[in-house]
């Protein structure tokens, strides 16, 4: 449904400034970034905010500023690894050796973050997400807080920027409270969009996190798929950075994930059930066969 919403933004794009980069955000941004730069020829990526949170919840939880910790990722929307981390310069991951699993002790503790504690004590690596490991298991958090008490109150985010419009100020980003709780979430995509802003118009070198296509920088996904990974962005160029290889032990799902989301994009472009039939039937665990088989002709009927 969202396609040809995003294909008219690529074709629009396309005619207006044929220069310009699109970044899509709505789900699935890899297939969707993929199907519409294949359609329309546009500079088109995929962002989202998870990689910027994940810095974010790390700076508030070590009490540093998000600019001290370097995050080098690599794998496909929602399901990839942070290889590499530094923290003031130094590698980071001995430096959270015991802080990571202590969080759940800590009174400000999200459930949300549950899954990375979980995943980390298992691995050893982060995700390049706080909140999403699917197609992992990592069960409930069973400690006091709840997601409901993370909450902030729209009608005083509404005040908040009432009263910012009319003093031509800024929303105060509060980074002393837990990322959840400002009045203004996802604060570190604001900064990454600033970032690639001004990696266009100065042509000073700025890396974000962005889904590309891959063509060698994740070495053993296949090239052909998008990947989330630092993404050089200098004038109108834009390109992954080299990640090397992600560690087999932990590679599987991420690679079928990639090489669904790219016979996604596919169906997408030629319409065809088999097409689609092929992209479920490349992660066939997640449901009986016949069930994959039952909701391709649904949604193909519905397409």
């Amino acid at each position: 449904r969202l396609y040809p919403f995003c294909r008219d933004i690529g074709e629009a794009a396309m005619r207006l400034s044929p220069r310009a980069l699109v970044l899509l955000l709505p789900n699935p941004t890899d297939a969707l970034a993929n199907a519409v730069a294949r359609a329309t020829g546009a500079n088109v990526a995929g962002l989202c905010v998870e990689v910027e949170h994940l810095r974010d919840h790390l700076a508030y939880y070590t009490g540093r500023s998000p600019e001290s910790i370097q995050l080098e990722h690599a794998g496909v929307n929602h399901d990839g690894w942070t290889l590499r981390l530094w923290i003031d310069g130094a590698d980071g991951y001995p430096l959270l050796r015991d802080a990571i699993p202590a969080l759940p002790e800590r009174d400000d503790f999200h459930p949300g973050n549950w899954g990375m504690v979980r995943v980390y004590e298992a691995t050893g690596l982060l995700r390049s997400s706080a909140y999403h490991n699917w197609p992992l298991e990592v069960g409930s958090f069973a400690g006091p807080a709840k997601w409901e008490s993370f909450g902030v109150n729209r009608e005083d985010v509404l005040r908040l920027a009432d009263a910012a419009i009319r003093d031509g100020g800024m929303i105060d980003p509060r980074e002393d409270l837990h990322p959840e709780r400002r009045p203004v979430k996802y604060g570190g995509t604001g900064v990454a969009l600033e970032r690639i802003l001004w990696g266009q118009a100065s042509r000073q070198p700025q890396i974000v996190a962005m889904q590309v296509r891959n063509d060698g920088a994740v070495t053993n996904l296949p090239n052909d798929v998008q990947v989330e990974v630092p993404t050089v962005i200098c004038g109108e160029s834009r390109f992954p950075r080299a990640m090397g290889s992600l560690p087999e032990r932990i590679a599987g799902t991420t690679r079928l994930l990639a090489i669904q989301r790219k016979l996604e994009a596919d169906y997408l472009l030629d319409g065809k059930k088999r097409t689609l039939l092929d992209a479920l039937m490349a992660f066939p665990t997640v449901a009986p066969v016949g069930t994959l088989i039952d909701y391709a002709e649904e949604l193909h009927a519905t397409a």
